[in-house]
Order: structure tokens, then sequence, then C-alpha cells
């Protein structure tokens, strides 16, 4: 391309170009259809860059009634995880905070007021080959009170803390359980998992939860 007021027009958000002048090299990026002057014999190159998928917000919490070490668990009676076993939350509403979320979620789809609720990580889930992650936080909740109801998730079990490797859990919530239960822990990363939930990759770090 020759000096000059040559033009480039970027067609979307998703182009970036790099503009090289000798051994120097230049990126920009555009929200909207932009227009860039090109001097000097640069050497424009523009590829295409793949959109970020949906990203959803979302709570799970785990009730735990530690005066009989049980653990309240979700038996999900839909796919693709049917069968399988989570604590009870869902997605964040657009006017909640994740704290909000989760005391509703349990509501809900229990039936029973929570308290004592604790957050204990944040995950970011993602589906290999989806469109969409799931960004979680993860709470466990000491206190409750009120009458279970039917979940229309799912069933709901009480389950002993010391045995709860015997239910066939999720597996990114197989992967975080221990850290749920340490209470000397917090935790945070990313967890990438197949249609069935079987992880296939993680980086979850933990972290001292004392002050």
């Amino acid at each position: 391309m020759g000096a000059g007021s040559d033009k480039i027009s970027l067609p979307n958000r998703h182009t970036k170009t790099f503009v090289r002048e000798s051994n120097r090299q230049y990126q920009t990026n555009s929200g909207r259809n932009s227009q860039f002057n090109i001097f000097n014999d640069f050497s424009p190159i523009i590829f295409m860059e793949k959109p970020a998928g949906k990203i959803i917000m979302g709570n799970v919490c785990f009730i735990i009634d530690r005066k009989n070490n049980k653990v309240l668990l979700l038996k999900r009676n839909r796919a693709p995880m049917q069968s399988m076993y989570t604590g009870v939350g869902g997605k964040t509403l657009s006017n909640e905070s994740p704290f909000d979320s989760c005391v509703r979620e349990a509501k809900e789809e229990t039936g029973l007021d929570i308290s004592e609720v604790k957050l204990k990580g944040a995950v970011k889930t993602i589906l290999d080959g989806g469109d969409s992650s799931w960004i979680l936080s993860v709470y466990t909740a000491g206190g409750f009170c009120g009458e279970m109801i039917e979940c229309g998730e799912g069933k709901l079990e009480w389950v002993d803390i010391n045995s709860i490797n015997s239910r066939k859990l999720i597996g990114f919530i197989e992967k975080i359980m221990p850290y749920i239960l340490d209470e000397s822990v917090i935790f945070d990363g990313v967890i990438i998992h197949d249609i069935k939930g079987n992880v296939i990759k993680d980086s979850i770090k933990t972290y001292s939860a004392q002050n």
C-alpha cells in the first residue's frame, strides 16, 4: 500500500488490526465500525476473533446440619446431568446480589429459610465445545428453619457428610466438595467440563479463610 490517506474499515467489534512499520508493531481495537489512516507503507493484517460466549451468573448452596453431620443434596431430575447430585441454587436475577439470590433459590427449592450463610468460593464452569459458561458463587448455610418441600428440580436428600462420596456427584461439584466442607479455606478458579459434568481441566486455587 502506498503512502497517502488510504483507509481501512474494521468490519465489527470482533476484528483486530495489527499494523507494522519496520520492526515496530501497533495494535488497534474497535468497538464499532471505525476507520484508521495508514501512512508510510504500513502493512495491515486483519483477522477475526471468536466472539465471547454468553456468561450466566448463578449460585449453588450446600445446607449443612452440623448437629447430625449431614448436608442437603439435590438429585437432579433433568438432563443433561440427570440423577446426579449437587446443591440447591440457580441463576442470579439482574436485580439481585449473589447472596440474595442464594437465599431466594434455597427458599424456592427447599422451603427452608437459611441462615449462617457463608461464601466459600467462586468458580467459572465452562462446557467444553459449548458457547456459554457459568460464574457460580458457592455458599454453605449452617442454619435453617421451616418445613422442607418437594423440589421441582429433583429429589432432596440429607446425606451423611462422611459418606458423601457414595453419591454420584456432578463432576465439578465433586472437585470442589472438599473445599466446600473445609472451613479453613476459600477457593476460586475455572473448571472445563463435558456435557455430563465430568471435569476435563481445572485451575482451582485455595486460600486461607483466616483473617
